[in-house]
């Protein structure tokens, strides 16, 4: 306990003393003062960061839907759990001074199978209620729910990515990450919040201009998932993004929808993931990643410690990374191979009849830049030295007319 956290009053329903208290994790909501591990935690690396006292008032109940926050959950003022936060917050006389809300909930909506629609329809109504009851607040610092507690992925995974949807569609809204942290599979140890709280100090500091050379802008997210191959998909993150994963991570974590394909090997290259799923998966059409059910580990990040933000049923795209759409026969792609990842000798396959005619072959980087190309020989098997070519994605495009064959690669 610190004599510079403060809090007002308790979490009662209708017995909140008018009083201040310093703030502790000890007890439970009733207890004057009490705002719990993960308020405490946030506020105790606040103040040894900028030497500031600090105030929590925390208005959280546990094991609720989101349904029960909102305004409207009951008709008697002060008896709800929006209203009895009002009311605190009045008599302080820091109502018009609050600048943000921290969200943290949505396991119970999971385990009752909420729909994400549903889900991100309270979501959308809740934060207009703090907007318009809270006309200082400009930004919402949103913890995305990780996955555990014997509840069905599939409920797990709507309300992520509702919370995530959530995040895209409000530039207020910061989503973090509650994955990689410790837990008895339902219930975060000491350890996790505090982790929790440096993940939100970290981010609420940077967005609020309170420390802006903080590493943590945003938690990772693909920018795109592309098919490599038949039987692979490649993850491309941000170019400052520098992935990597812990030593037990194979990507058991991530699946393909309706199929529950999972990848049986990952790579790493830079910003970008490789997951081989050792199987042909053409069919497939989006990925989703729900994180680990179990512990902490494993988990994948990037090198400033951001992790890995969950998704559900993210699109996989096929399109070629240049303007040019190629015409492509199905029945004349599938005689072509190509041998990735590559690092010096890039090793293209043909399985079809070998009539003797000239190839031209170019290859493009993810931009789109033809970074090389030359003329070889149709023969079952061929080979292009890229040894001088930057790690990265490429693609090679064959013409053999009158088809045209686009065929993606890593280079390491």
């Amino acid at each position: 306990m610190s004599p510079f956290i403060r809090t007002y009053g308790n979490g009662s329903e209708l017995n909140s003393p008018d009083e201040w208290f310093v703030a502790h994790d000890r007890g439970n909501r009733y207890q004057d003062g009490f705002i719990g591990q993960l308020a405490l935690s946030f506020a105790s690396q606040m103040i040894h960061h900028y030497q500031r006292p600090i105030c929590i008032v925390n208005g959280a109940e546990g094991g609720e839907e989101i349904e029960h926050f909102l305004p409207s959950a009951q008709n008697v003022p002060h008896a709800n759990n929006f209203f009895r936060l009002k009311k605190r917050l009045e008599q302080s006389g820091l109502l018009l001074n609050i600048r943000s809300l921290i969200w943290f909930q949505g396991e119970q909506d999971a385990l009752n199978g909420l729909s994400g629609s549903a889900y991100g329809d309270y979501l959308n109504q809740l934060y207009q209620a703090y907007q318009d009851h809270y006309p200082s607040i400009k930004k919402m610092y949103l913890f995305q729910i990780r996955a555990g507690c014997n509840t069905p992925l599939p409920q797990i995974a709507a309300i992520q990515q509702a919370q995530l949807d959530f995040d895209l569609q409000h530039d207020s809204v910061f989503l973090i990450s509650s994955n990689y942290t410790e837990h008895d599979g339902c219930h975060f140890y000491l350890s996790a919040y505090r982790e929790l709280a440096r993940r939100l100090k970290r981010t609420l500091c940077y967005q609020e201009g309170y420390d802006l050379n903080s590493n943590r802008k945003q938690d990772l997210l693909p920018n795109q998932i592309l098919l490599m191959g038949d039987s692979s998909l490649l993850l491309s993150f941000p170019e400052d993004a520098n992935i990597d994963f812990t030593s037990d991570f194979f990507g058991e974590d991530f699946y393909i929808p309706w199929y529950q394909w999972k990848p049986i090997k990952v790579s790493v290259l830079q910003n970008n993931c490789l997951l081989s799923f050792g199987r042909k998966i053409t069919q497939a059409r989006s990925l989703s990643y729900t994180g680990h059910p179990g512990n902490a580990l494993p988990a994948i990040f990037d090198s400033s410690g951001n992790t890995l933000l969950c998704f559900h049923e993210m699109p996989i795209k096929y399109a070629l990374p240049f303007n040019e759409q190629a015409p492509i026969d199905r029945n004349v792609f599938k005689l072509w191979k190509v041998v990735s990842p590559v690092k010096d000798l890039l090793q293209i396959n043909y399985a079809g009849s070998q009539e003797y005619f000239q190839l031209q072959m170019l290859l493009y980087n993810s931009q789109g830049i033809q970074v090389k190309k030359t003329t070889q020989t149709l023969q079952a098997n061929m080979e292009i030295f890229v040894s001088d070519l930057a790690p990265g994605i490429y693609t090679l495009r064959i013409y053999t007319q009158p088809n045209i064959i686009d065929l993606k690669f890593v280079k390491q």
